[in-house]
């Protein structure tokens, strides 16, 4: 459920009740109180805290699922004041068809959280992937952006760090890579971009920091060893990884998605085979770095194709509002 559903839910509520009193209420999908179970999609618990002025409500589906959680200063609900923190589904697997439908488990995962202080948002507020870890943080002051913010990974590094003034942002915004390598910095004045520096586009850079690369032909290499390979699926894909290490040796080859076990165990042999690579280069430092390659099987013909989504270095595409790897 929707943050502005929740809040539109206890508008209705301050309106419905001139005081507040401990207990359950059904709500519509639209976020109004009901008396008919047949209509209702979801229900609040509504408490007085114990010793204290004030209230806490909860927020379920009908299955006891919790949606939100927040606490308000008065009996009345209009203000709202402390922590509140919103919940939705996500699915947690494929799923599986059950008579003629499908059928998908799902686990329920904080979504968003924070503060209020006398009914003003303050402080920061927390966005999380589906996963769990967080995703973005955000600082407010008197409802609005005001103070740090930040983006990061799935795997918890910042990606994006810059500073809120009055809702505008201001000053340095630095971009960084999964090794916290600055790619470029978006100075701010008003909200509006005055200068761009870009760490990633320079000679200098390009010289200390490089991708893995063969010494050799990589596709001639593996079209040689599945020259003498019958396919027995006339279209398919075998994505594979592996690592090549600072000593340029390739190591740990994976099957990431399989075609068929005879050809895939003759592509990861002769990963472990083939001759050494040049390594990856950080700071000017050999690193070891995993490489992706998808081998396509199209009217039993074999297509390599290099997958360079796990390149060292990439930069934030405004218009794309992602990051895109070079």
């Amino acid at each position: 459920m929707s943050k502005l559903f929740f809040i539109f839910f206890l508008l209705v509520f301050a309106c419905f009740f001139a005081d507040a009193q401990s207990g359950r209420v059904y709500l519509t999908g639209s976020g109004e109180i009901t008396t008919n179970g047949q209509l209702a999609t979801s229900y609040a618990e509504i408490a007085q805290l114990p010793g204290d002025s004030a209230w806490m409500v909860r927020q379920f589906d009908l299955k006891n699922v919790p949606l939100s959680i927040g606490y308000y200063k008065d009996a009345q609900m209009t203000i709202p004041h402390g922590k509140f923190t919103y919940y939705h589904k996500v699915a947690s697997g494929p799923g599986f068809i059950l008579m003629g439908k499908l059928v998908v488990d799902s686990v329920n995962c904080v979504m968003t959280s924070g503060y209020y202080i006398n009914g003003v948002k303050t402080g920061v507020w927390l966005d999380y992937y589906n996963n769990g870890p967080k995703s973005t943080l955000r600082t407010f002051k008197e409802n609005l952006l005001d103070g740090l913010y930040q983006t990061y990974s799935e795997s918890g590094k910042v990606v994006t760090e810059g500073y809120y003034v009055n809702n505008k942002r201001e000053g340095d915004w630095c971009n960084l890579g999964e090794d916290s390598t600055s790619l470029y910095t978006n100075i701010y004045k008003h909200d509006k971009i005055v200068k761009q520096i870009d760490y990633v586009h320079t000679v200098a850079y390009a010289k200390l920091n490089k991708s893995a690369t063969p010494r050799f032909d990589f596709e001639k290499y593996i079209s040689h060893i599945a020259d003498p390979y019958t396919y027995p699926i006339s279209n398919g894909r075998l994505v594979v990884s592996f690592t090549v290490t600072k000593g340029g040796v390739a190591i740990n080859p994976k099957v990431v998605k399989s075609y068929e076990q005879q050809f895939d165990n003759l592509i990861i042999q002769a990963i472990l085979n083939c001759p050494k690579w040049e390594p990856a280069l950080s700071k000017g430092q050999p690193v070891d770095q995993v490489q992706f390659y998808t081998i396509n099987i199209v009217n039993s013909a074999m297509r390599l194709e290099f997958d360079n989504t796990h390149h060292l270095h990439k930069k934030f595409d405004p218009a794309l509002g992602v990051f895109v790897y070079q």
